[in-house]
C-alpha cells in the first residue's frame, strides 16, 4: 500500500472534478506521478481556499489506476488546452472529524519530520516547513503515521470497514504498522475516533426512478433493457462530496438518461429555477428553452439555482 497527498483548491470540488472521487491533471512529463497510484492505495485530500491556507479535508481509496482521456475537466481553469488528461477514480471518501491545517501539522511535527529528511513530499524542507506548490505528492509511511496521529484518525478502522465490501486488494509493498506517538516514542496505542463518511441512500433514487417510471426529466425517454426493465440515473444537483456537501434528499435529485446526466455533470445543461425551462449552452439544441418532460412538486428550486450558478456557471 502506498500513500499520496492531493493539494488542490475548491474549484476541484465541482461537478466532473469530483473532489474525493477523482484526480485530474494534464498529461505531460511533469505530471507522471499520476501514473504511480494503484488500486487500493490511499489519497489524503488537502484543500486551499482562495486567500486561505491548506487544510486536510479527508481520505479516500484509489479505485482504478490512471487512465488517459481526450476530454478536459468541466472547468479546466489554467489546465485548458491540453490534448489529453490523466484521470484516477477514487472511492470511499471519508471526511476528517476536524479540518486541521497543513501548516499546523508541519509546525507541530517539525522535529520528527526533520529527522526523516529528505522526503520531497507535499512540503518544502528548507527553512520553515511549508506546503509545496504541487498537485499530487508521495507520502512515506513514516509521514503518514504522523499525519494520522495529528488528525486523530483511526486508519485501520476506516480501511477494514471499506475493504469488507470492496473487490480492491490493498497493495502490500512498503507496508508498515500504523502507530500513534506517545511522549515522543513510537508506541502502538488504541484511540477512539470519529469518522465522517458520505453514505448515499440508494433507496431514495430507486423510489424516484420507480415513481417517475425511469423517464429522463429532460428528454422524457426510457432506456429499455433486454430483460424488459428500464434504466435511468439519479443526479444530485448539489453534489454530495467535495466542498459542496449537498444533501442526499429527493428535492436535490433529478432522474435523467446517461447522456443528460453527463451534460449536467459537465455544466452543459441546466434547469431555470424560475421558469423550469431547459437551459443549454448549445442554443441550437432541440431542448434549449423547452419545458421539462414532466414537472415535479418535490424538486427544490434552490438546488436548481445552485446548479445553474455553480455548475452551468451563469
Amino acid at each position: 500500500m502506498k500513500y499520496f497527498m492531493e493539494l488542490t483548491n475548491p474549484i476541484h470540488g465541482g461537478e466532473g472534478w469530483d473532489l474525493g472521487e477523482k484526480l485530474w491533471s494534464p498529461e505531460k512529463g511533469t505530471w507522471k506521478i499520476m501514473q504511480e497510484p494503484r488500486a487500493g492505495d490511499i489519497i489524503i485530500h488537502s484543500v486551499k481556499p482562495k486567500g486561505g491556507r491548506h487544510h486536510f479535508l479527508g481520505i479516500s481509496i484509489v479505485r482504478t489506476s490512471c487512465k488517459s482521456l481526450k476530454t478536459a475537466p468541466p472547468k479546466p481553469d489554467k489546465w485548458i488546452g491540453y490534448e489529453t488528461y490523466y484521470q484516477i477514480d477514487l472511492q470511499d471518501l471519508s471526511y476528517f472529524a476536524q479540518e486541521k491545517s497543513m501548516q499546523g501539522f508541519l509546525d507541530e511535527y517539525k522535529l520528527q519530520l526533520d529527522k526523516i529528511k529528505p522526503q520531497h513530499s507535499f512540503y518544502n524542507e528548507k527553512g520553515r516547513l511549508q506546503p509545496s506548490q504541487k498537485y499530487l505528492a508521495t507520502v512515506s509511511s513514516k509521514v503518514f503515521q504522523l499525519l494520522m496521529n495529528y488528525l486523530d484518525f483511526n486508519f485501520y478502522s476506516y480501511l477494514s470497514s471499506n475493504h469488507k465490501n470492496s473487490n480492491i486488494a490493498p497493495r502490500v509493498e512498503d507496508e508498515e504498522e500504523i502507530t500513534t506517538f506517545n511522549g515522543g516514542n513510537s508506541l502502538p496505542t488504541r484511540v477512539t475516533t470519529r469518522v465522517s463518511r458520505i453514505i448515499r441512500n440508494t433507496t431514495i433514487i430507486k423510489e424516484l426512478k420507480t415513481k417517475y417510471k425511469n423517464k429522463c426529466q429532460i428528454c422524457g425517454k426510457q432506456i429499455k433493457l433486454p430483460n424488459g426493465s428500464f434504466y435511468s440515473e439519479g443526479h444530485h444537483l448539489k453534489k454530495l462530496g467535495g466542498t459542496y456537501k449537498g444533501p442526499d434528499i429527493p428535492s436535490n435529485i433529478i432522474i435523467v438518461c446517461p447522456n443528460h446526466h453527463t451534460e449536467f455533470d459537465y455544466g452543459s445543461i441546466a434547469i431555470d429555477p424560475k421558469t423550469h425551462l431547459i437551459v443549454d449552452i448549445d442554443k441550437s439544441s432541440e431542448y434549449n428553452g423547452k419545458p421539462l418532460a414532466y414537472e415535479r412538486s418535490n424538486l427544490d428550486n434552490s438546488f436548481l439555482a445552485f446548479h445553474l450558478k455553480n455548475i452551468y456557471n451563469q
